[in-house]
């Protein structure tokens, strides 16, 4: 029961991920770029996927309130609503933590990563096969 219930959660993290860059796509074109991931964590303001953006982009810019606003919706791996699904383990006192930050904090990491290979990827191949030209003249 309790791996179901992780892969339930790790597939709509996943989906909540792909809507959510969707929408930042729209908004910020290569926000990909502009994420320290070794700073993000969800659960941190200053620190979160919208978070970091509105620092790179400052408080003036047009899309500041855009990016606020995007920060608190549920359905866009922004955000962890505890109301439908919440990873809880015990940490080495007992006490009770939420994990489920913890693990759209990873997707997010895991989505842009891929996204940055991606990109990459053409120009490696471009690079390759100029200098491949360069040498079959």
């Amino acid at each position: 029961m309790k791996k179901t219930f992780f892969a339930t959660l790790q597939s709509m993290f996943n989906r909540q991920v792909d809507k959510g860059a969707a929408k930042l796509d729209k908004l910020v074109p290569n926000w990909d770029d502009m994420i320290d991931l070794d700073r993000l964590n969800l659960i941190e303001p200053d620190d979160c996927v919208c978070g970091q953006l509105k620092c790179k982009l400052g408080m003036k810019h047009n899309l500041y309130y855009d990016l606020h606003d995007l920060s608190f919706e549920d359905d866009s791996g922004f955000n962890v609503n505890s109301k439908y699904y919440y990873d809880t383990t015990l940490n080495n006192k007992g006490q009770a933590e939420d994990k489920s930050y913890d693990k759209l904090t990873n997707t997010w990491k895991k989505f842009i990563l891929k996204r940055r290979a991606e990109k990459a990827a053409p120009q490696i191949v471009t690079s390759a096969n100029n200098f491949v030209s360069c040498f079959s003249t």
